[in-house]
């Protein structure tokens, strides 16, 4: 497992009480198999979720002057969303510095999505207990600075099939249609090439492990064609 001061050097603060950055890398797993710690990250993970709402929501009634309470929401909602939590985490390679159990060790348990979205939610409440607010903010903000820059973007990447079908549906009055056009590669690991196609015509191709995640992409790519009308 790597130091942790390297992930101290990765999100650009240094903890003065370091058993608040190791209890929030504490995964409830590894209790059960050691007696060296004896807290895990579950009650940091509850006060980082509302430690978050509240950042965000300060970064963004400043950020938007004149946003409205619907805008903001939806543009908080995509920030704090789990999969936004586990594509900021992932950056960190927060995984690599969780204390887990064996077992979920041998599971795959360091990229499980859960087990990133939550460290994420309890290193932030850390970082508060161990500074305040602003600081805490600051480092959110940091780590998750290029999936921020653009909003609009991490917006459709977490729903594109909802948003692309309510935009021909309601714009258009038709709805998009996606279509396998091949699995390949083993039985356990295979991979879906989906096409998007909108009125009869295809305008999107994208191949993923899974047939959603490949509609997914599929999704995204034909949104480009639509950006002007979103």
């Amino acid at each position: 497992m790597k130091k942790i001061i390297e992930l101290e050097d990765r999100i650009k603060y240094t903890f003065k009480k370091k058993d608040y950055l190791v209890r929030a890398l504490t995964h409830k797993s590894y209790l059960f198999e050691s007696d060296d710690l004896d807290k895990d990250n579950q009650r940091l993970e509850f006060l980082g979720d509302a430690v978050l709402e509240f950042l965000v929501s300060v970064f963004l009634f400043k950020k938007y002057p004149d946003a409205r309470e619907g805008e903001l929401t939806k543009m908080r909602s995509s920030m704090i969303a789990n999969s936004a939590l586990v594509k900021i985490a992932e950056s960190i390679d927060l995984g690599d510095y969780l204390f887990l159990g064996r077992g979920e060790d041998n599971q795959q348990g360091r990229g499980r999505a859960s087990s990133l979205g939550d460290a994420l939610e309890a290193l932030i409440a850390a970082v508060y207990l161990d500074s305040d607010f602003e600081t805490a903010g600051n480092v959110f903000l940091y780590i998750g600075k290029s999936l921020f820059e653009n909003i609009e973007k991490l917006q459709l990447s977490q729903n594109p099939k909802g948003t692309l079908q309510e935009l021909l549906q309601g714009k258009y009055g038709i709805l998009p249609e996606y279509k396998v056009i091949s699995v390949q590669g083993p039985e356990h690991a295979p991979s879906y090439k989906v096409a998007l196609f909108v009125d009869g015509k295809e305008c999107a191709e994208a191949i993923a492990g899974t047939k959603k995640e490949a509609e997914m992409k599929a999704a995204f790519i034909g949104l480009e064609n639509y950006k002007n009308d979103i």
